[in-house]
């Protein structure tokens, strides 16, 4: 079974808050990047890093403030549960910044790396995707199998 905090990041996950590139530094040799390429990929990393961080620090104190009024040992009452919206709704403007600096980072990565290297890319990323839900479909399918 997946677990539900798996399939929470599944749905939310585009953005993360470092390895900006990391996929793209493991694979640094695959893609033959050059040494005029990493310092500008490297400092894409660090900008987005630095932007991200204190968003991603937020949400995760907003969530838990949500978590802590949604625990109360009471009802909750009317204001907890505007308290409670509230924070949903800063979580997901957050999200959508987050989001957004992924994909506008993202694509200045990818407008440094040449056609050859882009494809090179996109084949490592299948190949890792196939392998990723392969391995996913046989946890999932002895998960279904009975002891």
């Amino acid at each position: 079974m997946v677990h539900p905090n798996t399939l929470a990041t599944a749905a939310t996950g585009v953005a993360t808050v470092d390895n900006l590139l990391a996929f793209e530094f493991h694979h640094a040799e695959e893609l033959d990047l050059s040494p005029e390429q990493l310092p500008k990929l490297v400092s894409l990393c660090a900008e987005y890093t630095t932007t991200v961080r204190p968003k991603i620090n937020s949400m995760a104190a907003l969530s838990a403030r949500t978590r802590e009024i949604l625990s109360l040992p009471e009802a909750p009452q009317a204001k907890d549960i505007a308290d409670a919206k509230t924070n949903a709704n800063r979580i997901a403007d957050l999200v959508r910044e987050v989001t957004g600096e992924w994909i506008d980072r993202h694509a200045e990565a990818m407008a440094l790396l040449s056609d050859k290297q882009l494809r090179v890319r996109a084949e490592l990323i299948e190949t890792r995707d196939r392998a990723s839900l392969a391995a996913l479909a046989g946890v999932v399918h002895e998960a279904a199998v009975p002891a």
